[in-house]
Parts: structure tokens; sequence; C-alpha cells
């Protein structure tokens, strides 16, 4: 029974997933050709959107937390979306130091941020 709960969770976090990490990433990608903006504003305005459909999405839909509105949960969540911007801007500022470019570096740092996010989540739901 385990391994099926597992295996939903896995399949609904990667629905879910998809679709929060496609639109993030669209509007990332956007927000970096422009110039001006730098890196970190960016990723913090991708984050910030990440963050609030995450939050409903793998919240409601994918771990079904019954304490959603909790504040030590939110706090848990929006600390870890902190994280993964920090890691983010991070990840694409070394990349492009190294010669690599901003939009290859974003799609790059996904599978990284996914797999932190997904056992991350899965914490702060189920807690």
């Amino acid at each position: 029974m385990r391994n099926k709960i597992l295996n939903s969770d896995k399949i609904s976090f990667l629905i879910a997933g998809g679709v929060n990490i496609l639109l993030t990433n669209i509007l990332l990608q956007l927000l970096l050709r422009i110039d001006n903006l730098g890196i970190i504003f960016p990723t913090f305005i991708s984050q910030s959107f990440n963050g609030i459909l995450g939050y409903v999405l793998y919240g409601k839909y994918v771990f079904k937390g019954k304490r959603l509105r909790r504040k030590i949960q939110m706090l848990r969540f929006y600390l870890l979306m902190s994280i993964l911007w920090l890691m983010n801007s991070l990840g694409i500022t070394f990349a492009q130091s190294i010669g690599l470019s901003k939009t290859f570096a974003a799609i790059a740092m996904i599978p990284i941020l996914a797999s932190i996010s997904y056992y991350s989540n899965k914490w702060i739901f189920n807690k």
C-alpha cells in the first residue's frame, strides 16, 4: 500500500510540477532576455510565481495537505522557496561565469531544483 501512495504522489508531483515548471520557466526565460534585469530579479519573480502556484498545487492536489493553512507549514514552504531561489540564482550566475548561456543554465537547473522540491514538499505537507 505504501508504494502505491508513493507512486501516486510522484506521478501527481510530476504532472503538477511539470505544469508549474513550464509556466515558471516561460516567465523566467522571458525575464532573462531583458538584459538590464540581471539574474537575481528574474529568478526572484519566477520563484515567487512558482511558490504561489506550487503551494496550491502541491499542498492541495499532490500531497493533499489537510493543514494547508497552518502558519508553520507556510513558513517552511516559503523558506524552501527562498532556498530554491538562491540556488537557482547562484547556479545560473556560476554557469554564466564559465561561459554558458543564461537560458541553458536555467534549463539545466530544473532537475536539481525539482528533486529538492519534491522531497522537501513531501516533508512540508505530510509533517
